[in-house]
């Protein structure tokens, strides 16, 4: 499973760092972004896949894949 994390602003305007798993990406952007996409393209459009969400919440989010730590 692949980590990413991302960084916002707190109150005081600390950075805050967040971390997501894919799972979370999932469980929290993918029915938004699925109800989006097939409003747009259909529901057997090719782009609507996971992958592609991921992409995309990346990308708003500002987001980088952490490297898996070592054992």
């Amino acid at each position: 499973m692949r980590y990413f994390t991302y960084v916002e602003p707190s109150i005081n305007d600390e950075p805050v760092e967040f971390l997501m798993s894919e799972q979370d990406i999932f469980d929290e952007y993918w029915p938004h972004w699925y109800s989006k996409m097939v409003k747009k393209y259909g529901n057997d459009h090719p782009l609507i896949n996971f992958e592609n969400c991921v992409e995309d919440w990346v990308t708003v989010n500002y987001a980088i894949e952490k490297p898996p730590t070592a054992k």
